[in-house]
């Protein structure tokens, strides 16, 4: 089973595949927003706690994995693979960057309106409103989805279990990068851009069932 740590650092959410008993734990998954403009998610197979002592900070020494980093520009996604990469953690809440004011959707919509929908940031905030409702809708989503997913791991072991869910993760988290993409460069409403990813993640979900149900 693998768990989830309840934002030990603000902005980021750390998942591991195992409790780390030895020095060495297997299977990591990391979602690093702390710098809003340049947002990453980082899956390694392997990982190492570093601890400074006397220090507010820890750190992550992660092993063989990948770095899928998309920064400001809407055409700028980068997937970087790595053997070892120092991830340093700063536990004091006091050291988060403050949180921006999140402006009702009625108010984006009327600056909106009165930028002629030519303001990327305006739609990406748009777009984050909508997604208040799109990413717990997600959870839904994907737990459903875990039925079908659950045999095919089944058969794999934990090992592969473990990297399915981690490919459907990073699947879903490119598929809202290019949503955002196309919110920005005025290619799809910001609604559309944040519920793209759930719809076709149900189309996925229902296939799966329907073949479940035939075999």
């Amino acid at each position: 089973m693998g768990t989830a740590l309840d934002e030990p650092v603000p902005q980021m959410v750390i998942y591991v595949h195992e409790a780390a008993e030895a020095d060495q734990a297997r299977g990591i998954f990391i979602s690093d927003e702390r710098n809003p403009a340049d947002p990453k998610v980082i899956v390694a197979s392997a990982y190492m706690m570093l601890n400074e002592t006397g220090s507010s900070q820890v750190g992550l020494r992660l092993i063989n994995g990948t770095i899928h980093s998309r920064p400001h520009e809407a055409d700028g996604y980068r997937q970087i693979g790595f053997e070892t990469y120092d991830l340093k953690l700063a536990l004091d809440q006091r050291l988060a960057p403050p949180v921006p004011e999140r402006l009702p959707r009625a108010v984006i919509v009327d600056r909106l309106n009165q930028a002629g929908w030519n303001d990327p940031l305006l739609l990406r905030q748009l777009l984050e409103s909508y997604k208040d409702l799109a990413f717990p809708t997600a959870a839904l989503v994907l737990g459903v989805l875990g039925a079908p997913v659950g045999i095919v791991s089944r058969r794999s072991g934990r090992t592969g279990g473990f990297t399915i869910g981690v490919v459907i993760v990073v699947a879903y988290y490119v598929l809202n990068v290019v949503c955002e993409s196309l919110v920005t460069t005025r290619v799809i409403h910001p609604f559309l851009g944040a519920w793209m990813p759930n719809m076709l993640f149900a189309g996925i979900t229902a296939v799966l069932y329907i073949r479940m149900n035939r075999s």
